[in-house]
């Protein structure tokens, strides 16, 4: 009997011993995530690096020869078109009386008139393109409440990017023939300020030439040079990008200034490769990340 117990222990303790062995040898278990699979969408996505710009940019520079006083405005002031006192120009003796400067001030009077008559069927052009845009629009929308199976929903976002594309085509040409049309005004004042002044001749402004009276900037306007000083006023309503020439210096005629422009009329400009840029529709829908703000 002692030594049926014996042998039974010792099965035991071999099975035991075995037992360990074996778990100990079986494979760790291995933690997974696990998810319902259901049907759904996939988007496909072009992710490029951007930067933002101003989309329409305006250089003020200077219509004729002469000394150009300090530019006391700083980057980032606000400007108002046809208000806001940008810069003075004094006139340097002789270029300003002399038989080619006047010539040269027809000149560019003549080419500015012939830009802003360019301009013009270009505008007429853009809001007749708008009109039709706008009109097509509103047939295809009109189509689709009565039918909806018969107007389809990426139809109606066609012409309505259409409408967009040409109403920002008319606030450009809008803004282009403004442009035109004040560097046409700023060549026939210059064209009235090259050729000497008369006793008690009036100016454009209703102000007489030989008189003396205090410009914006605090200095004497008229003063020793008859009335000659030349004012250029902003075109746009905006801000001020950059200073080119901020010191009191002589400049020749054309020479840049200050450069304009609105920063809440902003585009994204994005480089793509040229693989990828084939597979970008228009109307695609873009989205901004990182970019300071919150996701749109």
């Amino acid at each position: 009997m002692k030594n049926f117990a014996r042998r039974l222990f010792a099965i035991l303790a071999a099975a035991a011993v075995a037992g360990a062995i074996g778990y100990g040898l079986l494979p760790a278990p291995v933690e997974v995530d696990m998810a319902r699979a259901e049907a759904g969408s996939i988007r496909v996505t072009v992710d490029q690096d951007g930067k933002t710009r101003i989309r329409e940019r305006y250089v003020v520079s200077t219509p004729l020869a002469g000394r150009l006083l300090r530019i006391e405005m700083e980057p980032g002031d606000t400007v108002e078109a046809g208000k806001t006192l940008l810069a003075t120009v004094v006139p340097r003796d002789p270029e300003l009386l002399d038989a080619r400067a006047v010539a040269q001030a027809e000149a560019r009077v003549k080419a500015a008139d012939a830009a802003l008559q360019k301009m013009e069927p270009t505008l007429e052009e853009a809001r007749a393109a708008q009109e039709f845009a706008e009109a097509e629009l509103k047939r295809v929308r009109e189509a689709r409440r009565a039918s909806p199976q018969a107007i389809s929903v990426s139809e109606v976002e066609s012409k309505l990017l259409n409408y967009r594309v040409r109403t920002a085509l008319v606030r450009s040409s809008t803004h282009n023939e403004e442009i035109a049309r004040f560097e046409l005004d700023q060549a026939r004042a210059a064209l009235i300020r090259s050729r000497p002044p008369k006793e008690n001749t009036a100016t454009e402004n209703g102000m007489l030439l030989n008189e003396t009276k205090v410009n914006e900037t605090g200095g004497n306007d008229m003063g020793a040079n008859g009335g000659w000083n030349f004012l250029i006023r902003s075109p746009i309503d905006g801000r001020i990008l950059r200073v080119c020439q901020e010191s009191s210096a002589v400049v020749a005629g054309g020479t840049a200034l200050l450069e304009l422009g609105d920063p809440t009329d902003l585009e994204v400009e994005i480089d793509v490769l040229s693989r990828d840029a084939v597979s970008i529709n228009a109307g695609a829908k873009v989205l901004l990340e990182n970019w300071g703000g919150k996701k749109t």
